[in-house]
């Protein structure tokens, strides 16, 4: 009687494990769903730039709908250009163009449409009392459809000084821009309306603009002051937030979050969780550094440290996909829908690998 009870458990924990119950496992100091190979589900390929331009360096940054690479090529002197690059082809459109005065920063919105940028610079650290360091950062759009290259905003050194620019999430809807700025003291929200050429704060006292649902919410102060509540710019809308949140992402239909959780002896935890119906529910739980996570309908990435496995997760298929034959280094990840790119982060050399799902057949 006892062998059949303890073979019924056996059993039992066998189609619990397989029926993918068990939400948790373990490597390392890292605890996560069921996770796969991410060649299994997904096209992983070495990226060939024999077409591009010689005598440039070059920064991919995004993998686009019909996986061409919009990318940057920097020469020595600082002069860059940003533009498109086809690697079955292997033929390069440059977009536009920069020069070493005002050069480009970063991409902060790639939709259909528009691509959202920071040009400019930013001396680290900022003081106020150092003369010597300085900070010339703007806002500016390109349109995908006619080309025209507009400047939209110019950030206050009140801000950059606060040096979470490079944190707060932008997000484009209905052709208009949302955007973080400070102002006395406290971070506000910017809508610029790119069809009306027209400039407004929209939310005081919030920062970080994200979609979800078709709202456009921002990250706004709970009772208690701190950051930890979304509320919805044009409904009744809002979604409280843990007190140790850590960051937060989204996409259209899927929301994000990691929090940071102290423990004794000076350890930590950081968990990834996904808000489904009211509650969050947890998708993985590190005792190492993860950070900066972003979102598409197809897709979360976050940024790994210490020469860590790379990892995502794909929604679709409900688990963690891992790039574990990939050499340790620190591996950055960027997406676009349902594809994206893997960028060595040590920069010692160029190395870059695409991935998209291998129901689009290959290239």
């Amino acid at each position: 009687m006892i062998f059949l009870k303890i073979l019924g458990y056996i059993l039992l924990f066998i189609v619990v494990f397989f029926a993918g119950i068990i939400v948790l496992k373990l490597s390392s100091k890292l605890f996560y769903m069921v996770s796969t190979d991410a060649r299994k589900i997904y096209h992983v390929e070495k990226i060939d730039f024999t077409g591009l331009p010689k005598h440039y360096s070059n920064h991919v940054w995004r993998t686009l709908e019909d996986r061409s690479l919009l990318l940057e090529l920097e020469r020595e002197d600082d002069i860059s250009e940003l533009g498109i690059y086809d690697p079955s082809s292997k033929k390069w459109k440059k977009l536009m163009g920069f020069d070493a005065e005002i050069p480009f920063s970063n991409l902060e919105v790639c939709s259909k449409d528009w691509l959202v940028y920071t040009s400019g610079y930013v001396d680290y650290p900022l003081y106020e009392e150092d003369e010597d360091q300085s900070a010339e950062l703007y806002l500016d759009v390109f349109s995908r459809r006619t080309g025209e290259q507009r400047r939209l905003h110019q950030f206050s050194l009140e801000y950059l000084m606060a040096g979470t620019h490079v944190i707060h999430s932008m997000v484009v809807h209905k052709d208009i821009v949302y955007f973080t700025e400070m102002e006395n003291g406290e971070f506000c929200v910017y809508a610029y309306d790119l069809v009306r050429d027209r400039k407004e704060v929209v939310a005081r006292e919030s920062q970080s603009a994200h979609l979800y649902k078709d709202k456009i919410y921002v990250l706004g102060k709970n009772e208690d002051g701190r950051y930890t509540k979304l509320f919805s710019l044009y409904s009744s809308d809002s979604i409280a937030l843990p007190k140790n949140l850590y960051d937060v992402s989204s996409s259209n239909h899927h929301l994000f979050i990691l929090t940071y959780t102290r423990l004794k002896k000076g350890a930590f935890k950081i968990t990834l969780m996904e808000l489904v119906g009211d509650c969050f529910e947890m998708l993985l739980i590190s005792k190492k550094p993860i950070s900066y996570i972003r979102n598409s309908d197809d897709l979360v990435r976050w940024n790994v440290e210490n020469h860590e496995t790379p990892m995502a997760y794909s929604i679709k298929h409900k688990k963690i996909i891992k790039f574990s034959f990939l050499r340790h280094r620190d591996w950055f990840i960027f997406i676009h829908e349902d594809k994206g790119i893997l960028r060595r982060g040590d920069y010692m050399e160029d190395e870059y690998y695409s991935f998209y799902p291998k129901d689009e057949g290959t290239a």
